[in-house]
């Protein structure tokens, strides 16, 4: 046994911790605004909202319900361990939960530095752009570094590949599902009340589209997951997993450039629908630099993913991992 009782329980409680903070901000902004803002508050048990775009709402409520979803495996794990007292793998697994928050929280910081910045500036103020721009990029930079020397440290074994693959697609499933779950609940809540929602059902497109390509992207890496899971326990490197993941991100790719095509759609004077503004029938002047932003992240993501198939490609399709 190379971790003692002690940080078994330490880890129990730091999990439910984050679980208990990532849970009240995603239910909050999750379940409680994003889902109400464009009906007007109708049916919601809140009596007032925040003055926020949807955006910056759904963004939060995202970042809440993808660290919940990471942080409650972490607790499981945790728990696993302190049962197990002898068994040093829940101890891991529950480390690499860490590690997978690391990973949400650098998504986040990636997007609202390279993309979603007008987000922010929108509700605070667009002349501090370049300070919220700078904010996030540092941040990331930070996060990154706190998340990737664990990972080395802990993981960073030629016979861990597998490992690695579960945790990053583990947090690739918590964020997509979270944003699919975010927009369909938005969307449920608009096709409840359509009659009274103006262009309702332009904003029912924009928010089904929401969710429907992450809910396509959380399957894939939900598959990858169990197939990295699958591996490990055989202790071989399958290509197929990696397909299956870089699929995934490939459709991450597809949905920040539909969200952009959407976006410029959709802001005309006829329609102006904008994730970016406070309400329906403002107009956001910003709509064509994030529509390009959302072009040059989805381009590159989507490049990034074809890169990584066609590495995958060039391996064997299943090979022994080596042990020492």
């Amino acid at each position: 046994m190379k971790y003692s009782s002690t940080v078994r329980m330490v880890n129990v409680v730091l999990f439910a911790l984050l679980l208990a903070g990532f849970a009240f901000l995603g239910i909050w902004f999750g379940f409680l605004v994003t889902p109400y803002q464009w009906i007007g508050g109708r049916g919601s048990p809140l009596s007032t909202f925040p003055s926020m775009s949807f955006g910056l709402s759904a963004l939060l409520g995202v970042l809440g319900l993808a660290g919940a979803i990471v942080s409650l495996g972490g607790l499981v794990c945790a728990v696993r361990s302190v049962i197990r007292g002898n068994d040093d793998r829940p101890v891991l697994q529950s480390f690499g939960c860490y590690i997978a928050i690391g990973f949400v929280l650098c998504a986040f910081l990636f997007l609202s530095a390279t993309w979603l910045y007008r987000l922010t500036s929108s509700n605070i103020g667009d002349d501090d752009l370049g300070f919220i721009i700078t904010v996030y990029v540092v941040a990331f930079i930070i996060v990154g570094f706190a998340t990737l020397l664990p990972l080395s440290k802990i993981f960073g074994d030629n016979d861990r590949y597998n490992e690695i693959m579960k945790i990053i697609s583990f947090s690739m499933v918590a964020i997509d599902f979270a944003i699919a779950l975010v927009y369909f609940l938005a969307y449920l809540q608009v096709a409840s009340y359509r009659s009274g929602v103006s262009y309702s059902g332009q904003v029912m497109v924009e928010f089904g589209s929401g969710a429907l390509f992450p809910f396509i992207a959380c399957v894939l890496a939900c598959l990858s997951f169990l197939g990295y899971s699958r591996a490990e326990k055989k202790n071989i490197v399958s290509k197929g997993n990696g397909f299956l993941f870089e699929g995934a991100l490939l459709v991450n790719g597809g949905s920040i450039i539909a969200a952009g095509i959407i976006e410029q759609i959709f802001q005309t004077q006829e329609l102006r629908i904008s994730l970016m503004a406070k309400g329906i029938g403002q107009v956001n002047p910003t709509y064509n630099e994030f529509s390009i932003m959302s072009y040059i992240v989805g381009g590159v993501i989507i490049l990034a993913s074809l890169y990584f198939m066609y590495q995958t490609a060039l391996g064997s399709k299943a090979k022994v991992v080596k042990e020492d």
